[in-house]
């Protein structure tokens, strides 16, 4: 319990440097987020929360977060976009956020590709939040110039989630930092648009 909550508390203290705007690189890739999300809410897009597994329950909780800041907001099951789902995803408005802890989902990537096979060329607004700034996904991202915000948590190699028994780990450093980027990055957004 003890090194779950230390963890944490390591990954919450680099996300309070990056807000400080001491850790540069994170603070340019949070300021490019909110820009992105922010061109969008002004040009009537809306913002829209992909991810699976626990990080879809991620996204049901940030929908519901900018949906009552009067942001308009919807979460998408990568599965269910990639069965049709994605028809109500304007590329020229919306913005797409990408949640994946680990950067390797699958799914999540391969809406990715299908997206920039279906958009060649356009820039479409996408961030990514992951853990790993070199995984599948931010490699991806990275193809279509798009922004990735970092969840990380101080020394990695001390922050690898616990086993409750060989194969099922249990997401739990990960998701509490990864709502705690999320929750941030919506509050400063709700600030941004309405001054208080």
């Amino acid at each position: 319990a003890l090194k779950l909550l230390h963890a944490t508390k390591r990954g919450l203290s680099a996300l309070i440097l990056s807000l400080e705007g001491l850790d540069h690189s994170r603070n340019h890739s949070f300021d490019t987020c909110l820009t992105t999300m922010q061109e969008c809410i002004g040009n009537d897009g809306k913002i829209i929360m992909v991810g699976c597994g626990k990080s879809y329950k991620v996204c049901d909780k940030i929908t519901c977060m900018l949906n009552s800041l009067s942001i308009q907001s919807s979460k998408l099951h990568p599965v269910d976009a990639l069965h049709g789902d994605i028809g109500n995803y304007r590329a020229d408005q919306d913005c797409l956020v990408f949640v994946s802890a680990s950067g390797e989902t699958t799914e999540i990537n391969r809406l990715i590709e299908f997206l920039q096979y279906r958009h060649p060329g356009e820039a479409l607004k996408m961030i990514g939040v992951t853990q790993y700034k070199n995984s599948s996904m931010a490699k991806l991202l990275a193809e279509s110039q798009s922004s990735i915000l970092e969840v990380l948590c101080g020394d990695s190699t001390n922050c690898k989630e616990s086993c409750v028994f060989p194969g099922l780990k249990t997401p739990t450093i990960s998701l509490t930092l990864t709502l705690q980027v999320l929750d941030s990055v919506v509050m400063e957004l709700a600030y941004n648009l309405y001054g208080h």
